[in-house]
This record gives C-alpha cells, sequence and structure tokens, in this order.
C-alpha cells in the first residue's frame, strides 16, 4: 500500500469515533470509519470514551455503570406513597425515571397517598391538605338539617354542610330528616309519641294539643267544648250536664266547659267513669266566687227536716229531707251522701244567712273525709273573709267521725245524732257549731246563732 496512507477505524454506529480494534488504512476515507480509533462501544452510537455520561440509559463512558455520574441529573424527591408528590425532606440528584422518585416536593404527608400540599379536602377520613384538620373544608360535603338535640331530626329553618359517616350516614349534630319543631327537647321530633294535654306539641303536627280525638274541638277540661276527646264523634252537644246523657263531673267541671251557664240544676256524675246511669242532678252555683260550687247540704229552717237519713243514705245516696228538689234553694233541704264528696272537689264552702239570696257569714276550707274511720273529717287552711266570722267547727269537731241517727260514732256517752233529730253530722259531745241547728226546725247554728239557712258546697 502507499507509504502515505492514513489510519482509519471502523465506525459501526456512526458516532464520529471508531473501533480501536478494527484498524484499516487508505489512501482515502473509507465509509464506515472514523479517525479517532476512541469508541469504547461501536454498537451504540451515544457511547464513547471520554463522553460526558447522561441520564438516557446508556454508559456514555464506558465506565461500567450507567447513568452514574450523568451532567444533566436533576434534584428529585423520595414518593413513598405513589401519590406522584415527594417529601421535601428526602432529596437526592438523580435522572428522571424511577417512580419512586419525583420532580416536586408538595407532599405533606408521605406515608398517606390521599395527602399532598394544595390537594382538595375531601370527605374521606383524610388530612387532604394537610392543614392538621380532617375533613374540615371538604368539597363534597353533605347539606343536613342541624340536629342539636341529637334525636335524629332537624330544624326546618336551620341547616349546615358536614361529611356523613363511614357508615353512610348524618354525622351527630346533624339529621337528613327535618321536620322538628324544637330542636332543644329529644322528645319532641316527628316520631314522637304524642303526650296530650300537656302543652308540648311532641310529634309535631302543629295540631292542639287538647284535641285528641281531632275532630276539631279541644276537651273541655282545657276550655275547650268538646265532652268526649277520645271520640270524634263526640262534640259540643253531647254534655254541659242538662240532661243524664250529658252529665260531667261536678258543677266545676260544667263551669269550666262553658262559663256563661248560669246557675241551676245540672246533671253531675262525680265518678267521672264515662257510665252517666249513675248521674244525679245537682245544684250548681255559677256565679258566686268564680262559679262550679256543688250544694252538697242544704238547711232552710222554713223547710221542715221530714226524713232523716240513715247511715247507709248518708254515706252512699241523694237524699232530700224535706221539701221539693228544684232550682229554687229556698225551698227543700239536702244532703249528698258523703261518698260523693271527694270526687266533687276538696274546696268547700260553708254560709248561712236568712236566705240563699242573703248570706250573713261564710267561710272556706280545704275538706278531707276519711272513708276508712266513718268519714272522720279533717278541715284546713281556713279562710274567713272580713266582716265575717268563723263558725266555730274546727276546735271541737276536727277529726270526728260522721254520725247519724242510726250510726253513734260521736265522744257522748248518749246518742247526739238522735237526740238532736237533724241530719248527719260530726258530733262530739254533742256540737259547738252544727248547720242543721238543735232540732228540724231551728235553722243552721254558726257562732252562737241559728240562720234559716246554712249550706255546704264542694268545688
Amino acid at each position: 500500500g502507499a507509504i502515505d496512507a492514513i489510519l482509519y477505524y471502523t465506525d459501526a454506529d456512526a458516532d464520529g469515533h471508531g473501533d480501536p480494534a478494527s484498524p484499516t488504512r487508505a489512501c482515502a476515507h473509507p465509509a464506515g470509519t472514523a479517525y479517532s480509533p476512541d469508541d469504547c462501544d461501536d454498537t451504540e452510537p451515544l457511547a464513547w470514551t471520554g463522553a460526558a455520561e447522561r441520564c438516557d440509559g446508556v454508559d456514555n463512558n464506558c465506565d461500567g455503570v450507567t447513568d452514574l455520574d450523568a451532567v444533566d441529573k436533576v434534584v428529585q424527591f423520595k414518593d413513598l406513597d405513589g401519590d406522584t408528590r415527594g417529601d421535601p425532606s428526602t432529596s437526592a440528584l438523580r435522572c428522571p425515571g424511577d417512580p419512586a422518585w419525583v420532580s416536586n416536593s408538595d407532599d405533606c404527608d408521605d406515608g398517606e397517598v390521599l395527602a399532598w400540599t394544595g390537594a382538595t379536602e375531601l370527605c374521606d377520613g383524610v388530612d387532604n391538605d394537610c392543614d392538621a384538620i380532617t375533613d374540615d373544608d371538604a368539597v363534597d360535603k353533605t347539606t343536613y338539617f342541624i340536629d342539636s338535640d341529637l334525636d335524629r331530626y332537624g330544624a326546618d329553618d336551620s341547616s349546615g354542610d358536614a361529611c356523613p359517616t363511614s357508615a353512610g350516614d348524618a354525622p351527630a349534630g346533624y339529621s337528613v330528616a327535618d321536620g322538628d319543631c324544637d330542636d332543644s327537647d329529644d322528645a319532641v321530633h316527628p316520631a314522637a309519641d304524642e303526650v296530650w294535654y300537656d302543652g308540648v306539641d311532641q310529634d309535631c303536627m302543629e295540631d292542639s294539643d287538647y284535641d285528641q280525638d281531632g275532630d276539631g274541638l279541644d276537651a273541655w277540661q282545657y276550655g275547650g267544648r268538646d265532652c268526649d276527646d277520645a271520640d270524634p264523634a263526640v262534640g259540643d252537644d253531647s254534655c254541659g250536664g242538662l240532661s243524664p246523657e250529658t252529665a260531667m263531673q261536678s258543677c266545676w267541671a260544667i263551669h269550666e266547659f262553658d262559663a256563661a251557664l248560669p246557675s241551676g240544676l245540672y246533671w253531675i256524675d262525680p265518678d267521672g267513669d264515662g257510665d252517666t246511669t249513675d248521674a244525679w242532678q245537682a245544684h250548681c252555683d255559677m256565679s258566686r266566687d268564680g262559679g262550679g260550687w256543688t250544694l252538697v247540704m242544704a238547711n232552710n229552717a222554713a223547710v221542715r227536716l221530714t226524713d232523716v237519713p240513715t247511715w247507709v243514705e248518708a254515706v252512699g245516696e241523694i237524699n232530700v229531707l224535706g221539701g221539693s228538689f228544684s232550682s229554687t234553694l229556698s225551698g227543700f233541704d239536702l244532703w249528698v251522701g258523703v261518698a260523693e264528696w271527694g270526687e266533687i272537689g276538696d274546696a268547700s264552702r260553708w254560709e248561712v244567712g236568712t236566705s240563699p239570696s242573703s248570706i250573713t257569714y261564710r267561710a272556706y276550707y280545704t275538706l278531707a273525709l276519711d272513708p276508712a274511720a266513718s268519714y272522720a273529717i279533717t278541715l284546713s287552711g281556713e279562710s274567713v273573709p272580713p266582716g265575717n266570722t268563723s263558725p266555730n267547727f274546727l276546735p271541737y269537731h276536727q277529726g270526728m267521725r260522721l254520725s247519724t241517727d242510726d250510726a253513734d260514732h260521736d265522744d257522748y256517752g248518749g246518742d247526739c245524732g238522735s237526740n238532736y233529730g237533724g241530719g248527719p253530722w260530726w258530733f262530739k259531745s254533742c256540737w259547738t257549731c252544727s248547720l242543721w241547728g238543735a232540732d228540724a226546725t231551728s235553722g243552721g247554728y254558726w257562732n252562737g246563732s241559728y240562720y234559716s239557712w246554712a249550706a255546704i258546697w264542694l268545688r
């Protein structure tokens, strides 16, 4: 060959660097050769001796380690939870491509794949945006009704956004249901059982608490005109005491039903059991002292006491002892069996005067009778209006048992009931006060004097 032929090296990968193990001489530059014999890997165009190592997956400088000292490495951050956000506290210069390392450093919790700085807060039980409060400003909150009393019902006009529980339910303090008319009371809500006549609308139906049968009329006991609030077929024409069938428990009940009713005769049924077959006609005072007083004892001196009741009658029957029972108070004597008294009421009014319309003295007591002790009487809370005198009953008769002509329960050696021939009374030995007086025509005795009219009323 020519003495001036040039040495060339095979350049199979056409990277401008030849394979030192494959030389050839030629006068002209042969195709597929290179002048420089520094190609350490003639099969890789990106690798030759002295090449700069780069992040390309090639051992560019043929040092036996790929990308180890690459000049184009970048700062990357460890991503342990695989959310493509790196931990700012764990960084290194690395070639991109390793999924365990990422270029951003905004992972505020590298142990939670759903949390990173700037993440949207969701209702998932995770502090997504790393503000140290879980689910606080979640964008997918549900609108619930606020349930302050925790009865599972919220108020109509009070709502708020909250995250549901893990089971999908409303959290404590919230409810999917509204209609709670009192969100401060857990016994009041649309599913509650209504307790009638207590002034509370437990079931939030917004109906009257005094109209149990729903007929639009409140019960008479609570100022309405429904005579039987358990039966919608019974309205305001079925009570008022104008007949046995419309009897009410007492004169006070009738007065409460209709305060405009005048004094006079009404049918009452003190046991209040709804069965009016045992109702009886009473005289009701609907005007004095607030009205609603039932007459249980009356003594008119002008009416001769003709029928003295036995013990059985004095306890259990309505006894017209003289005259004729009517709306005219001055025309009869009366004793209502004491078994009825306690069911009529315990407020009592005792009075005497020259006539039923002209009262001289009156006194008021709370009255109690003990059936187990022959209806022994206890009066308390004596109230004597100004200008009146006490009947002088308490000091002597308090605690005495009831006596009749045939039942002697007094403390006298003889028989007060027979001796004084009047109606039943609480004799001792024998009396300092008796509204029957000394005999059948003497009139009521009150603090030393006899009066033509004497009566006891209950309410």
